[in-house]
């Protein structure tokens, strides 16, 4: 069991890292589609993007497995209110992969493409893996 002082700061790191994710992931959407128009939420859902429901999580690219001591992929927590939400709004998930050493890989999925798990690895996650067009976020003459 994770002690009370490391556990706090384990989610100190995680909303550190997420809000990260979300400031490289709006700039992301502005710079593949400089027309589109995008409303801050941060409550239940991030943001309105172009009329689409968007949640972005974020992860670390590999983390240290605790039991095992060996690295494996980042996995994003997906809370179900979230997940349900965005499948009634046919919204997305906006998945932000950070890694210290490379530009963040970004991409977007179908809630109701991706069955609900508390957690899911970036790598799964990214099987599901949807266009800006697919989405109807960017505008032909944006692509």
């Amino acid at each position: 069991m994770m002690e009370k002082d490391a556990y706090a700061a384990k989610m100190k790191a995680a909303r550190k890292h997420g809000r990260t994710g979300e400031r490289k992931a709006i700039a992301w959407l502005k710079a593949q589609a400089p027309n589109i128009q995008i409303a801050v939420i941060n409550d239940l859902l991030d943001i309105l993007a172009a009329a689409t429901w968007i949640e972005i999580k974020t992860c670390a690219a590999s983390i240290l497995s605790a039991d095992t001591r060996v690295y494996r992929a980042g996995r994003f927590t997906i809370e179900k209110a979230q997940h349900a939400a965005l499948c009634e709004k046919d919204g997305y998930f906006l998945f932000v992969v950070l890694n210290d050493k490379r530009p963040p890989f970004i991409f977007l999925v179908l809630a109701r493409d991706l069955p609900y798990h508390r957690q899911i690895s970036w790598r799964e996650a990214m099987k599901h893996e949807k266009s800006l067009n697919d989405c109807g976020i960017v505008a032909p003459n944006d692509a």
